[in-house]
């Protein structure tokens, strides 16, 4: 699995034939050994030579994993819809019109586009998908399965229930060196057993952590969907917040002690588990295996660690609680002292800040009134250019008319014009750190200052200089493993430890340090 490295700088914070079936029926279990298989073991007295060519015969999966590859570029023309209803479809389970459209409608698919079919016609597909045809890299395969499971999940739900574990076999069985953030993203059950345990320990070991909100409640003891308050409005800030304080503690813990929260847990050994693959699927075992052996730590059954993510997520919703005017808290809650100022002070800030956003968005109105005027205007102007002056090409009219309404002033919030008008988008801001053009006219202490400036803290001083803060606040942080505030204090901590003085008055830099620090960062 991938992990996305970035350095956490703690000094920045304070601490199946024709027949249809009912499609309200599920799919049942697929025997685990086809009919001839079975027959050939029941046939005890049967002639050695006899049951050799029974054993010799290829199963159904085989059968129908041979049609694919025959078929796996075969196209056809637009045809009619033909419905089709069956388990465990296969090509020997449609008629000769059930043929033309799957192949009509696969091509669509294939194409990006996704008219409406049956759900046999779907999972056929998926069959396809996962006995290797139709694509030639396995991340092919994955990014098919994904947008099949996109464009039909909402008509189908039962593709929901036996997608999850196919779209997770087929990772396992081709090693993708991907996450099951996507499976989970879709899934409304989210994940169980191994895979839980594999991506608990991925996310964990990752840096920043990357544990979402669904993965914490699977670990937690504690069934937030009681809490009053979840269930309104403070779902949308734990979703977004607690798994942020979790990414905030374990890089406390490090810092601090040098150990990171999957450390200090010790959750144990590796446990090896079998894997029974692509269940009630048609697919042939000789390709990868009727099982695969999954080594995971089990660390969902962690009875402290799931305490401490228990205690955790209970102390946040209290925090969140008081911050939002909600009556009443939790009782019993408790986590490390060192952690509460940390924790509460972070949620402060974050709320305030995304309150504070929220009402600049508000107060920017458009008057579309004046507009359509503009507009009006502009239709006038052009008209009369084409009678007084027809041979003016048609190019030029088009500059007059952008002219005179560029030139019209138009009720905007005066901050967020200039915000939009800055000189470089973020993402091209460097975070390197090379001499800056006019350093020569800094003195000792603000060298020292621009020598001290970490990769996060030019970055965000580069949106404060340029008047994006307020925009690209949460992004930054995002980025560096950190919040908004913890940035803005650590930048004023060290301003205050070279210059003597601080550059950042709440979310705005102090006029007189604005130009040293355009001089500053170059």
């Amino acid at each position: 699995m991938t992990n996305h490295n970035h350095e956490v700088k703690f000094a920045e914070i304070e601490i199946g034939q024709g027949e249809t079936q009912s499609s309200g029926l599920s799919i049942p279990s697929r025997p685990q050994t086809s009919a001839i298989e079975q027959g050939s073991k029941n046939q005890e007295t049967a002639a050695p030579a006899a049951i050799q060519e029974m054993k010799n015969y290829p199963t159904g999966e085989q059968r129908f994993l041979e049609r694919a590859r025959q078929m796996e570029h075969h196209v056809e023309a637009e045809v009619p819809f033909v419905p089709f209803m069956t388990y465990w479809p296969t090509y020997a389970n449609m008629n000769e019109s059930q043929a033309k459209w799957y192949y009509y409608w696969r091509n669509e698919v294939r194409s990006g586009r996704y008219p409406e079919s049956d759900l046999s016609y779907v999972f056929l597909h998926i069959y396809e998908l996962i006995n290797g045809v139709g694509w030639q890299e396995p991340m092919e395969g994955y990014r098919a399965l994904l947008a099949l499971w996109d464009a039909y999940r909402a008509q189908y739900a039962k593709l929901n229930f036996y997608i999850v574990d196919w779209v997770s076999d087929f990772m396992l069985v081709h090693r993708l060196d991907v996450s099951f953030q996507d499976i989970m993203r879709r899934s409304t059950y989210g994940l169980n057993g191994e895979l839980l345990d594999l991506e608990l320990m991925r996310g964990l070991h990752a840096e920043p952590v990357d544990v979402s909100w669904d993965m914490l409640q699977k670990l937690s003891n504690y069934n937030v969907q009681q809490s009053k308050f979840y269930l309104g409005d403070g779902q949308v800030h734990m979703e977004a917040y607690v798994p942020r304080v979790v990414a905030l503690v374990d890089a406390y813990y490090r810092k601090t002690q040098g150990h990171r929260l999957i450390e200090m847990f010790q959750p144990g050994k590796e446990v090896q588990r079998e894997r029974y693959l692509f269940g009630s699927a048609v697919y042939d075992t000789s390709l990868y295996g009727r099982t695969f052996t999954v080594h995971a730590v089990q660390i969902s059954e962690h009875k402290l660690f799931r305490d401490f993510v228990s205690q955790l997520i209970r102390y946040c919703e209290n925090q969140l609680r008081d911050l939002c005017g909600f009556k009443g808290k939790l009782r019993g809650v408790r986590i490390d002292a060192a952690l509460e100022p940390l924790i509460t002070r972070a949620l402060q800030t974050e709320l305030e800040r995304q309150a504070a956003l929220e009402r600049v968005e508000s107060e920017v109105q458009i008057d579309t009134d004046r507009l359509l005027q503009l507009q009006r205007d502009s239709d006038h102007v052009r008209e009369m250019l084409m009678v007084e002056e027809e041979t003016v090409q048609v190019s030029d009219r088009v500059s007059v008319d952008e002219t005179n309404v560029a030139n019209e002033p138009v009720n905007v919030d005066t901050s967020q014009r200039e915000a939009s008008n800055c000189v470089e988008p973020l993402d091209q801001i460097s975070t390197s750190t090379p001499e800056p053009a006019g350093s020569e006219h800094l003195d000792d202490s603000w060298r020292a200052f621009q020598g001290a400036l970490t990769p996060a803290y030019r970055v965000a001083l580069s949106a404060l200089v340029q008047g994006v803060w307020d925009t690209e606040m949460f992004s930054i942080a995002r980025e560096y493993s950190t919040m908004p505030a913890l940035l803005i204090d650590g930048m004023n901590d060290l301003a205050m430890e070279t210059i003597g003085d601080l550059i950042v008055d709440g979310d705005v830099l102090v006029d007189e340090y604005i130009d040293m620090l355009k001089n500053l960062l170059g």
